[in-house]
Parts: C-alpha cells; structure tokens; sequence
C-alpha cells in the first residue's frame, strides 16, 4: 500500500468514526425519526469534512510560510462577506 493509500485509509476510518459520532449525538439530543436522523447526520457529516479540509489546507499553508495565519483569517472574513452578499442578492433582502 502506498503512502498514499495508507493516509487515504486514516482519513476514511477517522471521518468513518466522526459519522458515528454525529449520529449518535444526534439520536441522543434529538427527537428525529430515523429518516431525519438520516437526513441530517449526512448533512452534518458534510458540513464536518468540508471543515476538515479546509482546516487542513489552511493549516498546512501557514505551516509551510506560503500565507500567514491573518491572511488567512483577513480572507476568511472577505469570503465569509461575499457570501452574505450572495444570499442578499439571491433573496433580495438583507441579512445582520
């Protein structure tokens, strides 16, 4: 198996294990029938993994000296805003 391969499988039985995580939690705290646990443990575990991603390629970036962690968050608040504007503009109202 290459290295590849073998951080490929980390990822895969880490995020395996935060899915159980979620949906346990979600069983636990809420009062959902299966299919709205279903439903949104796929939402939440999706949400989780685009967090995990983002996380580590901004973390990595700092760590090799390409941005500096206030570019990152200075960009952050930039996109965050652009977004806003987006549902505004889509919705035709605004949002605080």
């Amino acid at each position: 198996m290459s290295e590849k391969e073998q951080f490929l499988k980390r990822y895969e039985a880490a995020m395996h294990a935060v899915q159980s995580a979620i949906k346990y939690k979600i069983q636990v705290e809420y009062p959902f029938n299966e299919r709205e646990v279903h439903i949104f443990k796929h939402i939440r575990v999706g949400v989780d993994s685009a967090h995990v991603s983002i996380h580590a390629t901004a973390e990595l970036l700092i760590r090799k000296g390409i941005i500096t962690e206030l570019e990152y968050f200075e960009q952050m608040a930039i996109s965050a805003e652009k977004e806003k504007a987006r549902y505004e503009a889509d919705l035709g109202q605004k949002f605080a």
